[in-house]
């Protein structure tokens, strides 16, 4: 049977990093395949750059065709489910100890017990660790305007969140069926990815950019175009796949986080602030996520030949991380699955 590739045509060949702009690299992993989703024919090299660290993807598809690689992709998951009132007091104490927590630190006028809800939540470590990340550690501004803008926003949970904490909310995305969900949550959504909203310069206050760096042909273009459009002192919020993780060593070419050729560009830890700072950005803030036993699991499950979703039948053996890799994740925050950081405009 006659192999089917990716159009040459279709393709793009870089002659430099596109972090750095350096010329010197080599192949990191070679010849992938889809073997996330399964519906981007061909096979990719990702190589690595020999001054910055970054992994990208060379002869890759164009910004015209890319779009062929997400014909069966899901980016969109819902998000995190809320404590319901009413099911147990349990279930409601905890849901007002969430409301002072979240009161505190990101402006949400929720119900809660106030000063006492706070000292109550720190006996659940998790559950701030949750909010956190479900506001992006992004604090609502203390006076002035509070407009925040969601590039990539997918079906539009997080502008929902945001909205629902005082901000005014505004959302991009590339991909029309999301679009077509994300409007029930603002009327100030436009179809495409940071250029769809660069004509507002310093109009925004923040824009979160969660898990989109890694699927962009030219990252550094894209925080150019947002330090633009961020007001003085406004924040910019990115976590993305980290090149430098324990899990890509353990895994190589199975690792959860290389998904080619959707996953253009990797950055790690040094190479994201670098260019940051480059592009007119002060790193405020610093969040490391591990998440290292779930993307092993995945990436296993890649490795045993089985998609992300599918059901692993009973008896297969996948094989595990070492002691002293899992515990290298937990101790070496450089090796952390995916790197968080808030960036502001200088």
């Amino acid at each position: 049977m006659e192999q089917i590739t990716w159009p040459e045509a279709d393709l793009e060949i870089l002659e430099s990093c596109p972090v750095c702009g350096s010329q010197e690299f080599n192949i990191a992993h070679s010849r992938c395949g889809d073997i996330v989703f399964g519906n981007a024919p061909g096979f990719w090299d990702v190589q690595q750059c020999s001054k910055c660290q970054s992994g990208f993807i060379d002869r890759r598809p164009t910004p015209e065709t890319i779009g062929r690689a997400y014909s069966s992709y899901y980016t969109h998951e819902s998000g995190l489910p809320d404590v319901r009132p009413g099911q147990s007091l349990k279930l409601r104490i905890l849901e007002l100890m969430r409301g002072s927590y979240v009161n505190r630190h990101y402006g949400k006028g929720s119900p809660s017990l106030g000063p006492l809800g706070l000292l109550g939540i720190h006996a659940f470590p998790g559950i701030s660790a949750t909010l956190d990340r479900k506001h992006r550690f992004i604090s609502f501004p203390k006076k002035g305007p509070a407009r925040l803008l969601d590039i990539g926003c997918g079906n539009g949970d997080f502008l929902q969140t945001a909205k629902d904490s005082g901000w005014e909310v505004y959302g991009c995305d590339p991909d029309p069926s999301a679009c077509e969900l994300a409007i029930k949550y603002t009327s100030h959504l436009r179809q495409g990815g940071s250029e769809a909203w660069h004509d507002k310069k310093g109009f925004f206050q923040a824009i979160t950019l969660n898990h989109v760096v890694e699927h962009l042909h030219d990252p550094l273009e894209t925080f150019a175009q947002c330090h633009d459009m961020l007001a003085p002192g406004g924040l910019l919020h990115i976590e993305t796949p980290n090149f430098d993780a324990v899990g890509r060593d353990v895994y190589s070419s199975y690792w959860r986080g290389l998904e080619v050729p959707r996953h253009l560009v990797l950055f790690t830890w040094g190479s994201l602030q670098e260019a940051l700072k480059k592009s007119g950005y002060s790193i405020q803030r610093k969040m490391v996520r591990g998440n290292f036993d779930k993307l092993s699991r995945t990436s296993a499950k890649l490795e045993a030949g089985y998609r992300p979703n599918q059901k692993v039948p009973d008896g297969t053996t996948l094989r595990k991380p070492s002691k002293e890799q899992s515990e290298e994740s937990a101790r070496n925050k450089v090796k952390s699955e995916f790197i968080g950081i808030i960036a502001q405009k200088a």
